[in-house]
């Protein structure tokens, strides 16, 4: 199958579908930026959390230490460059989504935990709204910004022209949303997969319940064919 990935290229999805007998194909929907603002001064018992390795980036750019401490991330690949930078951190607590990640850190930690969240401009409030929910502190700071690339549209319509795609693989709400007025023109038998269950609501929200869709139960390449080998099971 043909695999249109939203999505910087990255060799582990090239690999993983070719595996599987797909191929996939890339087309970046989002241009990040790291902030310049210097980062909040930490609490000697703080936990970090971050949920892409953008904030992990800004984090290594103004050469904070987290040497030692107690983190919280979205996905092995962010939890992988996190420890690639700190070989000594405290417990790293590492979950498929931001639901997930609330769940298992208000079970693991006290009440008592405070937490730094090092959040995008675009950022769901998933987590510092179930943190408060539950009595818990938890500081935000935004330290990257995401834009649509400029030329998306075309670059989406010309892709989508010049090839027929099994399937459009979506790694977040953002990405949905600027994507939707070319990808709204595709065919209704392509299949649409979500990288997340916050992605796949935005697909509803955008293209309707009864578009043709499949979730990733796991964030990453290995999830991503598994969910694609789902969806051809489920239409035998």
């Amino acid at each position: 199958m043909e695999c249109l990935l939203l999505r910087d290229p990255d060799h582990r999805y090239t690999d993983a579908l070719a595996t599987a007998g797909h191929t996939a194909h890339f087309l970046p929907v989002l241009q990040t930026s790291i902030l310049s603002s210097p980062p909040p001064s930490l609490g000697p018992e703080e936990g970090v959390i971050c949920t892409s390795r953008h904030a992990v980036s800004y984090l290594i750019h103004h050469g904070v230490d987290l040497t030692g401490r107690d983190v919280g991330v979205v996905g092995p690949a962010t939890a992988g460059f996190m420890k690639e930078h700190w070989s000594s951190l405290g417990e790293v607590t590492v979950a498929r989504n931001a639901e997930e990640l609330c769940g298992v850190l208000l079970e693991k930690y006290t009440q008592d935990k405070a937490w730094v969240f090092f959040r995008g401009d675009k950022s769901l409030e998933t987590i510092p709204v179930t943190f408060e929910s539950h009595g818990v502190t938890v500081r935000c700071h935004t330290v990257y910004g995401v834009a649509c690339r400029e030329d998306l549209e075309g670059s989406l319509r010309a892709m989508l022209h010049n090839r027929v795609y099994g399937a459009v693989v979506f790694f977040s709400p953002t990405g949905v949303e600027y994507s939707a007025k070319v990808v709204h023109e595709v065919e209704r038998s392509v299949l649409f997969v979500a990288f997340g269950p916050t992605t796949e609501k935005a697909i509803v929200e955008m293209f309707g319940d009864d578009r043709r869709r499949v979730t990733c139960k796991n964030p990453t390449p290995e999830g991503l064919v598994e969910a694609l080998e789902l969806s051809r099971q489920k239409s035998l």
